[in-house]
């Protein structure tokens, strides 16, 4: 993770300087428990570049009552450094869907659980991982990704 967030920076001196092309954008699986360091990286360059945070608290969502206080301020505070850039940054719920074999309901049950996260630190859409390239599963990801649009809204992304 440290070196991603040399990267980062990297990326963001660039941009700042206006030594980049174009507009950087990243995807970060913040996989990692929040701490002031690695999460106030993220809070800064999501100020200055575009990025997606993939946030991943318990192989999946966690529920409300038993999400950690840490995860709920430290993802409140990005939302908000999100929410306050100019440069369309936001978060995304990870969900694993065993390469299409993974049910339906279980899917959308932890898409449920994201949604039932307070405004506040809840993501503002899902990632879906461990995709299917078969023709074959296209319905199944066609039905949880109109779901994720029901529950979370049309503005919320899904990858």
């Amino acid at each position: 993770m440290y070196k991603l967030l040399k990267v980062c920076c990297l990326f963001s001196f660039l941009y700042v300087f206006g030594l980049a092309e174009t507009k950087i954008k990243l995807l970060i699986p913040l996989y990692v428990y929040p701490d002031n360091t690695v999460y106030s990286a993220v809070e800064a360059a999501a100020r200055k570049i575009t990025v997606v945070s993939i946030i991943n608290p318990n192989s999946g969502p966690q529920n409300v009552s038993t999400l950690d206080s840490n995860y709920k301020n430290a993802l409140t505070k990005l939302n908000k450094a999100n929410a306050n850039s100019n440069t369309g940054s936001y978060t995304v719920g990870y969900v694993f869907t065993n390469y299409g074999n993974r049910s339906i309901p279980n899917v959308k049950a932890d898409i449920d659980t994201y949604a039932s996260w307070s405004a506040s630190y809840r993501p503002n859409g899902i990632f879906f991982d461990e995709m299917s390239n078969s023709k074959a599963k296209l319905s199944y990801y066609q039905e949880i990704y109109a779901y994720t649009k029901q529950i979370l809204g049309e503005s919320a992304k899904v990858f």
